[in-house]
C-alpha cells in the first residue's frame, strides 16, 4: 500500500482543537480557531488572525511555519508538507519537497482555494482554473482540459477531484480502486472530499455517495446517520457531521 496515512481532516474543528499543545495562543481561546488539518503525522491550526500554528512528525520541517505564512485565509496538510493560502492569493508551502510538492506555484495568478495530498497539490485561481503541482507518478497533477470553471479542488492520496461551478463532479490520478470513476447518478453536489483511495460527494439533500477502495468498509456510509452537512476523508476512513451536529466515522478503526 502506497498511501499508509490519514489525508487532510478538517472538519472537526471542535473536536481537535484540544490536542492544540497549550504553549501558543490557540490553546487560550478555541473560539480563534477556525481551521484544523491534518497530515500524516503533523497537525496544523489555523486561527482568525490569520497566524497559523503546526505541531507534530517535524523531520522534514512540515510543522515549521515559515515567516511569510502571515495573513493566512486557509491551511492544508499532506503526507510531509503544508501549504498555506495567504490572504493576497498567495501559495506558501514547506516541509518534504521530494517531488516538488514545497514549492510555492510558478503562476502568478491569485488563488482561492488550496488542497495538499500526500505529495502533491492542487490549487483553484480566482477565475476557477485549476493548477496542480508536486508527484505527478499517477497524472495526479493532470488536470483535464474540458473542465468547467472549479469551486472546489481535493486532492487524494494519489489522485485529485474537482466540483464545477455547475455541480459535475471531476477525478483524475490514479485508478487502482475506481477512486477517480464518478458515479453517473450524483446530483446537485455541495460538497467532495478525496482519501487516500476513495472519494466521495455530498448532494444538497444530505445524502454522500462514496466510490473507490472499500477493504475497510470507508465508502459504507451509515443509512441511519441522517442528513450530512459536511465530511472529510482519511486514507482508509471517512468521518461527516450530520445535520445536528452529531459526528460520525466509518472504515478502518
Amino acid at each position: 500500500m502506497r498511501f499508509s496515512l490519514p489525508k487532510i481532516s478538517t472538519i472537526f474543528i471542535s473536536l481537535l482543537v484540544s490536542l492544540i499543545p497549550t504553549g501558543n495562543s490557540f490553546a487560550a481561546s478555541t473560539a480563534e480557531v477556525t481551521q484544523v488539518v491534518a497530515g500524516s503525522y503533523h497537525s496544523c491550526a489555523l486561527s482568525s488572525s490569520g497566524n497559523s500554528k503546526c505541531w507534530g512528525e517535524n523531520s522534514n520541517g512540515q510543522a515549521t511555519v515559515p515567516a511569510i505564512a502571515t495573513n493566512v485565509s486557509q491551511i492544508s496538510a499532506g503526507d510531509s508538507h503544508t501549504c498555506a493560502l495567504r490572504a493576497d492569493g498567495k501559495i506558501v508551502c514547506w516541509g518534504l519537497n521530494t517531488y516538488g510538492q514545497a514549492n510555492s506555484p510558478s503562476s502568478s495568478e491569485t488563488f482561492i482555494q488550496v488542497s495538499s495530498g500526500w505529495a502533491h497539490n492542487c490549487a483553484i485561481t480566482q477565475n476557477g482554473k485549476i493548477i496542480c503541482w508536486g508527484s505527478n507518478l499517477y497524472g495526479q497533477n493532470n488536470v483535464p482540459s474540458n473542465l468547467d470553471a472549479a469551486a472546489q479542488v481535493v486532492t487524494g492520496g494519489y489522485h485529485s477531484c474537482s466540483l464545477s461551478s455547475k455541480g459535475l463532479v471531476t477525478c483524475w490520478g490514479s485508478n487502482d480502486y475506481g477512486q477517480t470513476v464518478v458515479p453517473k447518478n450524483l446530483d446537485r453536489i455541495v460538497q467532495i472530499a478525496a482519501g487516500g483511495y476513495h472519494s466521495c460527494a455530498l448532494e444538497e439533500n444530505g445524502l454522500v455517495t462514496c466510490w473507490g477502495n472499500n477493504a475497510q468498509g470507508q465508502i459504507d456510509v451509515p443509512e441511519d446517520f441522517g442528513a450530512i452537512s459536511s465530511l472529510s476523508l482519511g486514507a482508509n476512513h471517512s468521518c461527516a457531521f450530520n445535520s445536528t451536529g452529531q459526528a460520525s466515522c466509518w472504515g478502518y478503526s
